[in-house]
């Protein structure tokens, strides 16, 4: 997938959904990660998809123009299933992730 094609599916209203999946496939396809961490990148973005549906996020577009550090707390508090809150080099993985997440999907994977 070439980076002219990731910048229009940011602004063409894709979904997080679709955008999590074309995120996936280009890092165990394109990246060549091995399917545990592919694995393991999909856990983590299935709570951002969470948190999404819970905020009425819809688009990748409304996503990216919304507060971090609101999913951070999210994450911490209200998404954590084993504990009351998790620990902050959890959230802080979690973010990492994010973070290449949203770049992939604005096309600028490389910053």
């Amino acid at each position: 997938m070439n980076e002219q094609k990731r910048l229009n599916a940011f602004e063409s209203g894709t979904t997080v959904r679709e955008a999590v999946r074309k995120y996936l496939d280009h890092r165990k396809n394109d990246c060549g990660l091995k399917q545990t961490t592919v694995d393991l990148e999909k856990r983590r973005l299935a709570y951002l998809v969470d948190y999404c549906d819970d905020q009425g996020i819809n688009t990748i577009s409304e996503l990216a123009s919304h507060d971090p550090d609101k999913y951070r707390s999210w994450r911490r508090t209200d998404a954590a299933s084993e504990v009351d809150t998790l620990a902050e080099s959890t959230v802080d993985s979690h973010m990492k992730t994010i973070v290449r997440f949203v770049k992939f999907a604005r096309g600028r994977e490389d910053e």
